[in-house]
């Protein structure tokens, strides 16, 4: 196979890699101690070292550390941390093409310890981008020969799958009758006028244990009101963000030989409603397909 251009490389890495980079930086709201997150931010001050040192020997042996000490403690501080060795791999040249190898092994690694349907289940941002990894690397290695047709075309189906159930259990969790504008969750919640006490006040603070009750379940229900409020609007960012970039991707890898069409249309049947998503995938597919083949194959 012939290797691709090194400018479709370098394309490959600003859309894989620049692009997920968006709101890499934002926080995580997890409900654990002071220590764990401090111990988290120091793993992370390691991952972005990384990225000056550019060994990959280090690069292997701190996520073999992610991987023995998060696992258990934090899912999702074990996924976001590999995600951040997935990008140091994918952002910095380390002049050796292993890094597409170790980037593919990690992001699936992640991958595989997420039970979408469990308690701890990863953010649906953090899936996407890790699945988006894969995609990226697997290409990598196949411009490079470093992996075969066959071995090629087995990664991309898989990928494919993982990339299109996330997208059909997101939009299944969009709720279409949400308005940002209503439903916001209150800052401070009013005790009961009959306490006399301040908003914002500690519901150990009320004596009486039925007024004390009554801003306790207010307080549990405006808890659950921010916590949808979040979650419908991050899905929302999701889907604006990330899936026109995740669009171009199955297309960049459904574009490449060998060919097949016919899968990628049964994958967007089971799991993709949107027509017009339909459409976009399978027609730049075909554009890009045709333009591949030049002259000859009009």
């Amino acid at each position: 196979m012939a290797a691709l251009p090194k400018s479709m490389g370098v394309s490959f890495l600003v859309l894989a890699g620049v692009l997920l980079m968006a709101g890499a930086r934002s926080g995580m709201s997890l409900d654990e101690s002071d220590a764990t997150a401090k111990e988290y931010a120091l793993y992370a001050d390691r991952v972005k070292s990384l990225r000056t040192s550019r060994n990959l020997d280090e690069v292997e042996k701190l996520a073999a550390e992610i991987e023995a000490e998060w696992v258990e403690k934090s899912k999702e501080r074990y996924a976001a941390l590999m995600l951040k060795v997935c990008l140091a791999l994918n952002g910095e040249d380390f002049e050796d093409d292993k890094q597409y190898d170790l980037e593919h092994r990690y992001a699936l690694l992640a991958l595989e310890k997420n039970d979408p349907a469990g308690p701890d289940a990863f953010r649906a941002k953090t899936e996407t981008r890790l699945i988006l990894i894969v995609f990226h690397a697997n290409s990598m290695l196949y411009s490079k020969d470093m992996i075969t047709r066959d071995e090629y075309s087995k990664r991309r189906s898989a990928a494919a799958k993982l990339l299109f159930q996330a997208w059909k259990r997101q939009q299944d969790q969009i709720d279409p009758d949400w308005d940002p504008n209503h439903g916001l969750p209150a800052i401070n919640l009013s005790p009961p006028a009959a306490t006399g006490m301040p908003s914002g006040i500690a519901p150990e603070a009320i004596k009486d244990p039925e007024l004390r009750a009554q801003y306790e379940a207010a307080i549990d229900k405006n808890r659950k009101k921010a916590q949808a409020y979040r979650k419908q609007s991050r899905l929302r960012k999701l889907k604006k963000l990330f899936w026109p970039i995740a669009e171009r991707h199955v297309i960049r890898a459904y574009s490449k030989e060998p060919f097949n069409t016919e899968e990628l249309k049964a994958y967007l049947r089971e799991y993709v409603a949107d027509k017009e998503m339909q459409a976009r995938i399978l027609g730049g597919v075909a554009k890009a397909t045709q333009e591949a083949a030049g002259p000859a194959g009009r």
